[in-house]
């Protein structure tokens, strides 16, 4: 039996429910706790290797806005489809 379907918006971006579930945890752990410890990491690391720490802290920033954005995302998009139907 497949799983239901959600239609995100106008282009029809449709997204698995149980794939998309998961993939909506592991997003929050990227925001919260990968992302974070990435830039953490980055920041103390910058006074030894100045290049390697800059990279490392703006590749967690990035992992938390990217992560961020898709999770809101796939959020509305859900609350769209449930008010709809």
């Amino acid at each position: 039996m497949s799983s239901p379907v959600l239609k995100a918006d106008a282009n029809y971006v449709c997204l698995r429910r149980d794939a998309e579930t998961k993939a909506q945890y592991i997003r929050v752990i990227d925001v919260f706790a990968i992302g974070p410890v990435m830039t953490w990491a980055g920041l103390k690391l910058r006074s030894e290797h100045p290049a390697l720490g800059s990279f490392l802290a703006l590749t967690g920033v990035a992992t938390v806005l990217f992560n961020a954005r898709n999770w809101l995302y796939v959020r509305e998009a859900e609350q769209r489809t449930q008010n709809s139907g």
